[in-house]
């Protein structure tokens, strides 16, 4: 029997908290709020995935062309629990990751504090390295900027790197 649609209920009530946590963070709340509403995310999956498990096997049976395919979307249809435990493992570390390049970054650029900045370095070619100093500091004057590259060896590349002025990185 198929996993029932009472499982759904559990969505939308993670996402509001999910979304009511992001946005707290956004106002200058902690970082806790993320991971709460990471948590719910993540048992939304554990609830739901033996129905969306269930769902696919059931299609995959639909449209089976060979004999191995029409068993293993039995298998997949007659315990849908089991066979959602062994790909929960996966989901949940690309979960993990995905919120890893996702958030964290935003969260350590929001944790900056007034007047800091990051530092930048770009590859450009030596006879734009003039124009590159003049853009950067129009768009921020108090940046520092350097140059370095290659110039004995007459190569026709650098490396610009600029750095804030109050605490960046350079």
């Amino acid at each position: 029997r198929p996993p029932s649609l009472l499982r759904f209920t559990v969505v939308p009530v993670a996402w509001v908290l999910f979304v009511f946590s992001a946005l707290s963070m956004r106002d200058g709340g902690s970082s806790l709020g993320a991971l709460v509403g990471l948590g719910a995310v993540i048992v939304t999956l554990a609830v739901i995935g033996p129905w969306i498990t269930w769902t696919i096997g059931a299609v995959l049976g639909a449209f089976a062309r060979r004999s191995a395919t029409l068993i293993a979307a039995r298998r997949i249809g007659d315990d849908p629990k089991g066979a959602d435990r062994t790909v929960s493992g996966m989901v949940l570390a690309g979960l993990i990751v995905g919120f890893l390049f996702a958030v964290i970054p935003t969260m350590e650029s929001a944790s900056l504090g007034e007047g800091e900045r990051r530092g930048l370095s770009i590859d450009v070619v030596a006879t734009r390295v003039p124009e590159v100093r003049q853009a950067v500091a129009a768009a921020d004057p108090g940046a520092r900027v350097a140059f370095w590259g290659w110039p004995g060896d007459g190569s026709s590349g650098g490396r610009v790197s600029t750095g804030g002025s109050a605490g960046g990185a350079g």
